[in-house]
């Protein structure tokens, strides 16, 4: 059965992710210009929703910087979402990573090695790792960086770094 309902703001090129064991989903960022002249870059927004189907209620935050274009992932055994990358309001591109612990309802902010949108993401749950893979900078320049968070160990891995990845302790 379908239901509709509203984002906060409205907008595209925003990032979602879920946290699916406590019944949250997440949509951040994006442009909230969506009619601009030709060559205009869309204005980007720092909104989070957040719909918790427990509750079958939503609630709102904000990204700690405005980002569009930005990706997201999450490790739901441990309740971490990650919000990375996009493009600012100046139209450059960003390395920022929030990372909301829902556990400790705490946000941390954190980095990625080389600023770059359009990024792929992969996560090894059970062993704690989320990858944040290649992308592009304002400039058109692609990457082929692989910045990894791990709840044990944390690093970047190109073709001039390796750093070796261990399973997390269960």
């Amino acid at each position: 059965q379908w239901s509709v309902s509203s984002l906060s703001i409205a907008r595209n090129l925003l990032a979602s992710t879920s946290l699916p064991n406590l019944g949250l989903a997440f949509f951040a960022g994006g442009s909230i210009n969506v009619n601009l002249p030709q060559g205009q870059v869309p204005f980007p927004t720092n909104a989070v929703d957040i719909f918790n189907a427990i509750g079958n209620y939503w609630t709102t935050a904000q990204l700690s910087t405005l980002s569009s274009g930005l990706t997201a992932t999450s490790l739901p055994e441990q309740g971490l979402v990650f919000f990375a990358g996009g493009i600012n309001e100046v139209a450059s591109s960003t390395n920022n990573v929030n990372i909301y612990d829902v556990k400790k309802d705490i946000v941390y902010s954190s980095n990625l090695k080389t600023a770059r949108i359009m990024m792929n993401t992969v996560k090894l749950e059970k062993y704690g790792y989320a990858f944040f893979i290649g992308g592009v900078d304002q400039t058109g320049i692609v990457y082929d960086t692989i910045d990894i968070f791990g709840t044990c160990s944390a690093g970047t891995y190109n073709k001039t770094l390796t750093t070796s990845i261990k399973q997390c302790s269960e």
